[in-house]
């Protein structure tokens, strides 16, 4: 515990100290260019800054010797309940006091990383500005990209005319720094920053080095409430390895620093100058197509058990990638890009392998087919690895599309069975194929159905109507998985619909234009009402009869009808609240309300628009 509490106080104090040389070292960095506005209002701000970070640092040494403070006694540290619990409160104010960051406001300083971080935002702003007074740089600005060159006449910087060209497709405002031996550039990613560092000669002997640090804002304790942010950095550091952006380096290591949401992926020790300029170029087309991908992970679950956190995370990241789950999952992300977020070739799409353009290529096709999947999919054209493998993936997201073309694929045609869905190429069953189904096979597939439903039910399952009835009577919206044949039977309507009203909606249009059936099913939810057919919903005698039921199955009822005078009197006598009902046309008609007071006096009361829900 003396080691480890020493050791903490000596990062601790190392940490503090750089953090005020940093703050010093920009202040100088200012002077060369401190007659230009945009400068004079940043020296304006320091002093108060260094105001504010002096009183951090007393804070942070008063808590630090709190902290470490039994180190001088030998003392245990305190026994009670009590006494620990103030001890690990104030070691959670110090590293809050380190390493919190409020990108919003991080000007104000009430951590260490946010000093850090405000001075590298304002330090990356005004570089070009700076170069240009200092008459070390010269500046040029185009569209989003502030560049700085930092290159001796006769020479070449890291940066070729094809580098330049591939930076210039992403989309994100950025400052780049040009030198002989190093590039350097800064991505404004919202709150956030990217870097993206290439050395000729990296410091620790790394010799050729690429670098790039991607941070994102998390919510919640260790990103728990944004998964989709988590999933884009593992698919990040996956997409680099598919594109080969970490071919012929010596090293490749990733780290991840959960405190501030940052990965850190560096590949040292790189073959020569060209094939670290190749990887750069790689590693812009893969930025360039992480945009919004946040928010399409966070609807798609990539691996079977899909919990993330900054552990899960390193965890996944641990692995080689070359596991069948990892394999399922990246082509997951794949799937999802080209089939469902409807790109087809993005930047990266020319990096990748053979084998992964195929893939993405019929994804594509998929959905731009989705009425002639089975001509797609089933055809000579694709590779029947690449097809089993899109069909995998499509029964995760449509599986009423998958599963008869799976059955075609695997032979499965004619069998009764219940598939088990999951995250790699092998099919997994909850009840096994077989050509009948009969005595311990039916019992099976009904405790599947029961168990797992009937959306992973082979044809022949669906549309055994003894085999889905009792399924569909503990869960009316697995109606949409069964046959058309059984969609028709009126014997399972009635049976479905008297226990999940809201169920009519996916029966067929012929029951949904039969009176008992609509009967049962607004008995049960007059909201059911909805999935009437027209003829129904405009049918006086029908309505009257339903209208007895529940009041509440106007909320559907043709305008028509609901404009008739004689038809809503009618009603309004039977049950004041019609009267919300009653359409536009009537109640601009003044004669209506006495009418309908007459009717039924209780209409004048005032409360009767609250009684309507």
């Amino acid at each position: 515990r003396s080691e480890i509490l020493s050791a903490a106080r000596t990062s601790i104090n190392q940490l503090i100290q750089g953090a005020e040389a940093l703050l010093y070292g920009y202040q100088a960095y200012l002077q060369p260019a401190v007659n230009e506005r945009v400068i004079k209002h940043l020296l304006d701000e320091l002093p108060g800054l260094i105001t504010r970070f002096e009183a951090l640092k007393e804070t942070i040494t008063s808590r630090l010797d709190t902290i470490t403070s039994y180190l001088d006694t030998k003392a245990e540290p305190p026994g009670s309940v009590r006494s620990f619990q103030e001890w690990m409160a104030t070691c959670q104010q110090l590293q809050a006091c380190l390493q919190e960051l409020h990108p919003g406001w991080a000007i104000l300083a009430k951590s260490v990383h946010d000093l850090i971080f405000a001075l590298h935002g304002r330090f990356v702003a005004v570089l070009g500005t700076v170069a240009l007074a200092s008459g070390q740089g010269r500046l040029t600005e185009k569209r989003n990209i502030t560049s700085v060159d930092y290159i001796p006449q006769g020479e070449e910087g890291l940066l070729r005319a094809s580098g330049k060209a591939s930076i210039e497709q992403l989309p994100f405002n950025m400052t780049l720094i040009n030198m002989v031996d190093a590039l350097i550039i800064h991505l404004y990613l919202g709150a956030h920053f990217a870097a993206i560092e290439l050395f000729e000669n990296a410091e620790g002997g790394k010799g050729r080095t690429l670098r790039l640090k991607f941070s994102d804002s998390f919510i919640g304790t260790g990103g728990s409430k944004t998964p989709g942010k988590l999933k884009r950095m593992w698919f990040l550091v996956q997409l680099l390895k598919a594109t080969g952006v970490n071919k012929d380096a010596g090293d490749t290591k990733v780290c991840i620093n959960a405190a501030v949401g940052e990965i850190i992926v560096e590949c040292s020790r790189m073959a020569s100058r060209k094939t670290m300029q190749d990887a750069f170029e790689k590693l812009t087309a893969v930025l360039s197509g992480l945009n919004s991908l946040d928010f399409l992970f966070a609807a798609t679950p990539i691996f079977e058990v899909d919990q993330w956190d900054f552990n899960k995370l390193a965890q996944r990241l641990d692995s080689d990638g070359s596991t069948q789950a990892d394999r399922f999952a990246f082509n997951q992300c794949l799937f999802s890009i080209a089939y469902v977020n409807r790109v087809n070739e993005p930047d990266y799409y020319r990096f990748l392998g053979n084998h992964y353009q195929q893939f993405m290529y019929h994804c594509g096709r998929l959905r731009t087919s989705v009425d002639s999947c089975q001509e797609v999919l089933m055809g000579d054209e694709i590779p029947q690895d690449i097809r089993r493998e899109i069909l995998h993936h499509l029964l995760l997201r449509r599986s009423e599309i998958a599963m008869p073309l799976l059955e075609q694929e695997y032979d499965l045609q004619n069998k009764y069975f219940v598939l088990r869905p999951s995250y790699n190429y092998d099919l997994q069953f909850y009840a096994h194929p077989d050509q009948s189904l009969l005595g311990k096979h039916r019992e099976n597939i009904t405790e599947a159905l029961l168990k797992h439903g009937i959306e992973f039910a082979s044809q022949s399952v669906r549309n055994d109507k003894d085999a889905v009835l009792p399924r569909l009577k503990i869960n009316g919206s697995d109606l949409r998985y069964v046959s058309e044949t059984i969609r028709r039977d009126k014997e399972v309507a009635i049976a479905v619909v008297s226990k999940f009203g809201q169920a009519l909606g996916l029966v067929s249009p012929e029951l949904q234009d039969d009176e008992e059936v609509v009967k049962a099913a607004i008995t049960e939810s007059p909201g059911a009402i909805y999935f009437a057919s027209k003829r129904i919903l405009s049918d006086k005698d029908v309505i009257q009869t339903f209208f007895k039921i529940n009041v509440l199955c106007l909320s559907n009822v043709s305008i028509t009808l609901l404009n008739d005078r004689d038809f809503m009197l009618n009603l309004i006598e039977h049950n004041a609240l019609a009267y919300n009902w009653c359409g536009k046309e009537l109640m601009k008609d003044p004669s209506f309300e006495d009418a309908a007071i007459q009717r039924n006096p209780v209409v004048k009361h005032k409360i009767l628009p609250l009684l309507k829900y």
